[in-house]
């Protein structure tokens, strides 16, 4: 005869959950930066790593101490995240009772490179891995690693659940065409359901945006590594600023230069139509001149010059 209750020990419990994000993490008694772009690298080698309470590097014949193994591997907000089955039953009540959180364990591949993220120093860089295990901890090594039961839509779905009312006899079901229905936003005025949709949805697009934004925006120690060489956002910043600046001068100068080209050029037109008008009142002045002085010629006579014009008028002895 079968038991009519399946005991627990029998179930297995799909879980999800994230456990390695990029950024700086203590490590003994070292602080390590992961990058976004190697964190990846590390994440996709524990599909199918054993899950164990605690940290425990468990050996061949250990297993009983097993207490399930990851699915599914996949990244998302800057974290690694898993899918991973549990079949034990003090594991699953840890987490059931929301008292535990993951962390992971793995053999990190390093490069001597120093360097502060977030004004928090480090003294290596984690470059890739080789996982070891997934851990149930009640301390986990990042804060905010976190256990969702089942999936993330279920743990969501539990948080917002509504209380049912009855149903009431003779009740009438309204329906509601969110095309034409109108809500009454203040005394006297009334809007489109449709209209708020419209809105709500642009300023979750918005808020979005500045999220996406606020992301994307690095401090003054950053670092990046540009031909090898590590480099501060902050000198960065200083080269930009240099190079605008030279930039900018460099305008103001050929601005300067055009400026006098064409006071230059207009002091030359000026100076050429002066030295053209000039020649004119020249020549004009000559003209007047040499007319006044054949009108104005005074006749000088002499004795041989009287002899001449009498014997013109009176013929010669």
């Amino acid at each position: 005869m079968k038991a009519t209750n399946q005991s627990p020990k029998l179930k297995a419990q799909t879980y999800t959950g994230r456990f390695l994000e990029a950024g700086v993490v203590q490590y003994e008694d070292e602080m390590a930066y992961i990058r976004q772009e190697n964190l990846m690298n590390i994440g996709e080698k524990f599909k199918g790593a054993y899950v164990v309470i605690d940290h425990k590097d468990l050996t061949e014949d250990e297993t009983d101490q097993v207490c399930g193994y990851i699915s599914k591997v996949w990244l998302d907000d800057g974290w690694v995240w898993c899918d991973f089955v549990v079949n034990n039953e003090e594991a699953i009540n840890l987490i059931d009772n929301e008292n535990y959180s993951l962390s992971c364990a793995y053999w990190a591949i390093t490069k001597d490179i120093k360097g502060t993220y977030h004004n928090i120093p480090y003294d290596k860089e984690i470059v890739d891995g080789e996982a070891i295990h997934l851990a149930i901890v009640n301390k986990p090594r990042y804060e905010d690693a976190i256990i969702y039961k089942n999936s993330i839509k279920d743990k969501i779905m539990t948080i917002f659940k509504f209380k049912k009312e009855e149903k009431k006899e003779n009740s009438i079901t309204k329906e509601i065409d969110l095309e034409t229905a109108r809500f009454e936003i203040e005394e006297g005025k009334t809007v489109s359901v449709a209209d708020m949709i419209k809105a709500y949805n642009a300023a979750e697009e918005e808020k979005k945006a500045k999220e996406e934004e606020e992301k994307a925006k690095v401090n003054s120690d950053d670092e990046f590594e540009i031909d090898g060489k590590m480099v501060k956002v902050k000198d960065l910043a200083n080269a930009y600023k240099a190079q605008m600046k030279k930039n900018e001068e460099e305008k103001e100068e050929e601005k300067k230069e055009n400026e006098e080209d064409e006071k230059k050029d207009e002091e030359e037109k000026k100076e050429a139509k002066k030295n053209s008008k000039d020649f004119e009142e020249i020549e004009e002045a000559k003209k007047e001149a040499l007319k006044n002085s054949k009108e104005n010629q005074v006749k000088i006579s002499t004795p041989m010059s009287e002899l001449k014009l009498g014997k013109s008028l009176y013929g010669s002895k």
